[in-house]
């Protein structure tokens, strides 16, 4: 008997089912100590802030992408439905002795924001920060990597 039910929205509901019944034995296990939940590694819903600006993205790092002269860039989330600028810095003015950014860009994933177009052996920097209705959050510390 041929099912109606897409695969793939099979597995989504099992993944979320899942994944509810392990927070749900998290919260349960730890009696809901905070520091117990954030070391569970499941994340903690601490309630929104209304008409606030965005907390800081967390744990900015790069890593060497698919291919020579890519870069995977990731950063600790700060919510749901949340739009992130980053900027990457190629070069270093040696007369004002400070970095030279490049344009803003933008994405909405937090995790494996793949860049191409570097050369190898080049140095680079990465920084990030969150944006929402009410404003932006503070830009996190740069991140130096040297591209493989």
């Amino acid at each position: 008997m041929p099912s109606t039910f897409p695969l793939e929205a099979f597995a989504t509901v099992y993944y979320l089912n899942a994944s509810s019944q392990n927070m749900k034995y998290q919260r349960a296990k730890t009696s809901g100590n905070l520091t117990q939940l954030y070391l569970s590694g499941f994340p903690v819903f601490t309630g929104r802030k209304k008409g606030t600006s965005p907390d800081m993205p967390g744990l900015p790092s790069l890593k060497d992408g698919k291919v020579s002269g890519e870069i995977c860039l990731s950063f600790g989330p700060v919510g749901r439905d949340m739009q992130y600028e980053f900027c990457i810095c190629e070069s270093w003015d040696s007369l004002s002795n400070t970095l030279v950014w490049g344009e803003i860009q933008y994405t909405t994933r937090s995790f494996k924001n793949y860049i191409k177009g570097f050369t190898a052996g080049q140095h680079i920097y990465f920084k990030v920060r969150a944006r929402n209705k009410h404003g932006v959050s503070d830009w996190t510390d740069a991140v130096k990597w040297m591209v493989r």
